[in-house]
């Protein structure tokens, strides 16, 4: 194990192994992120354990860097991206603003691939309980279609974890709006229209 001093003063615990009969150094940790020398030690343990026992440690760091870069937010912006043509361009900015407000505040940071249902719904029930029962299932609707296209390219290997919420989301309340139903009254409401002086 060495303390590598790089020419910017950054200074990073790496160390060599053997992986597939090939030497290879593996980073173990920053320095200056606090890993002073029990922890590099400590680092340094797992990393030989792991690959005694046939795990290919830089392939699964890479896996584990590929899985951190899929947050619900990157995957947000690729959907959007990908399926913003077929959609108007108010619409794009509507259904953008709303994820941006309403959801990625939780969950954005998050790869799409660690968030749980459970997760999931906190977000959703604290917008519904504000009285935007509409917002919070149209905002739904979106992310379960996010979580498909994210499957699509194979970076959701689970299920999708926004699709049970639509059976737990309260159902919206339909208000009638104030109509003249009947025929008599309908026939006066065109006459005054007719009659009417202005434009």
């Amino acid at each position: 194990m060495v303390l590598e001093v790089n020419p910017n003063g950054a200074k990073l615990w790496r160390c060599k192994l053997r992986i597939g009969g090939k030497p290879r150094w593996i980073a173990l940790g920053r320095y200056h992120d606090g890993m002073g020398v029990a922890a590099a030690y400590a680092a340094l343990r797992e990393v030989k354990a792991s690959a005694a026992a046939g795990v290919d440690v830089i392939a699964e760091r890479q896996r584990s860097k590929a899985a951190l870069a899929n947050t619900m937010a990157a995957m947000t912006a690729a959907w959007l991206d990908a399926t913003g043509d077929g959609r108007a361009e108010r619409t794009n900015r509507q259904i953008q603003d709303t994820l941006e407000r309403l959801v990625l505040p939780s969950l954005g940071k998050l790869p799409i691939a660690a968030i749980t249902p459970s997760d999931a719904l906190v977000v959703f029930k604290r917008i519904a309980k504000r009285g935007a029962v509409h917002t919070a299932r149209r905002a739904l609707l979106h992310c379960v279609q996010i979580a498909d296209f994210a499957e699509t390219l194979g970076l959701l290997p689970g299920k999708n974890p926004f699709r049970p919420l639509r059976k737990l989301m309260p159902a919206e309340r339909v208000k009638h709006f104030p109509a003249i139903v009947e025929p008599k009254r309908f026939g006066q409401l065109l006459v005054a229209i007719d009659r009417y002086p202005g434009n």
